[in-house]
């Protein structure tokens, strides 16, 4: 009987240690799989903020393609600002011309709408 109840116990401690071993791996096959889902997250994310520049990016160059001709003509309407006197007789004219003046106002809103472009 007590041969019986030893190789019960015996039977016991393996099958406990067996179950521990099963335990023991699929835990470290869940800790990987959570590894790998992590770096599949990372590397998502890179991706979609890749593709988020590159739209940003593609954006920007249409916007300055369509505006090339506009800032074109700005730039021979309105003079540089290191000739102050070309700069203070083209205010005097804004001042005394309203079609100037709406010049002017389309030339500062074309290159506030070019800022945020050039902070990209």
């Amino acid at each position: 009987m007590l041969e019986a109840e030893l190789s019960q116990a015996t039977a016991t401690l393996y099958l406990a240690a067996i179950a521990t071993a099963i335990s023991a791996v699929g835990l470290y096959l869940l800790l990987h799989q959570i590894r790998l889902l992590r770096t599949q997250v990372n590397d998502a994310k890179d991706g979609y903020m890749g593709e988020q520049l590159l739209s940003r990016q593609q954006s920007t160059l249409e916007f300055l393609a369509s505006t090339l001709e506009a800032r074109t003509e700005y730039i021979k309407a309105v003079p540089s600002l290191k000739n102050t006197q070309a700069v203070s007789d083209f205010l005097e004219e804004v001042r005394s011309n309203a079609g100037t003046e709406k010049t002017l106002i389309a030339f500062l809103s074309c290159y506030e709408n070019l800022l945020p472009l050039a902070l990209i």
